[in-house]
């Protein structure tokens, strides 16, 4: 099959059903020669959790919606699905389906996982948009991968309807990762998929 905007590869991407954040930053992030191809992960979960189980429980069912594309990976683009879980069940998760599908799977939070051991940073700062129960859940998700959090921010939420992270702009990440700047962490972990990030980390890397 033809992947003629994908010349160093296609990414199958796998979306939140409201996610309105991840393909624009993606689209802006990706190196040229790399496209991606989207579906999204729908559940009728009642609360934030139950959804999020939904993603990872019926992963194989959303990863079936690219058919036979030429996909050179799969990328899950959420973090809060690995906290529901866990790293055991994720890791046997993920791994069975790379071995399925004879190609590399991975998601949001292993992702990071891998960068802070590139970047052999162990003491880990949080910046958390999501509601007490599963920022809990967050925390310890990152101690069991071995990390020390040594604080965990929350960006002002507006009210409404809905995911909590959904209702943030681009201003939210940035006032609460400036306030970060001084603490002894070795690194700041903005969470949350939805959240828009990129204005906040080209702010501080131009200050």
């Amino acid at each position: 099959m033809s992947a003629f905007y994908a010349s160093r590869g296609l990414v199958g991407l796998l979306v939140p059903q409201a996610n309105t954040t991840v393909e624009p930053e993606c689209a802006m992030l990706w190196p040229p020669g790399v496209s991606m191809l989207v579906g999204r992960m729908t559940s009728a979960g009642a609360t934030i959790e139950a959804r999020l189980a939904d993603y990872q429980g019926r992963l194989g069912a959303h990863v079936a919606q690219f058919a036979d594309a030429p996909l050179a990976a799969v990328a899950v683009a959420v973090t809060g699905a690995s906290y529901v879980a866990g790293p055991e069940a994720e890791d046997l998760c993920y791994a069975a389906l790379s071995r399925d599908l004879g190609l590399p799977v991975t998601n949001a939070a292993l992702a990071l996982v891998h960068a802070l051991r590139v970047l052999e940073a162990r003491r880990i700062a949080l910046v958390s948009p999501y509601p007490p129960g599963l920022t809990r859940l967050s925390v310890a998700y990152w101690q069991a991968r071995g990390f020390e959090v040594a604080r965990v921010a929350h960006p002002d939420v507006p009210g409404g309807p809905g995911h909590p992270v959904y209702r943030l702009g681009g201003d939210a990440a940035a006032s609460t990762l400036a306030a970060m700047v001084g603490h002894d962490a070795e690194a700041v972990l903005l969470l949350g998929t939805g959240m828009p990030t990129l204005p906040a980390i080209a702010r501080q890397v131009r200050s």
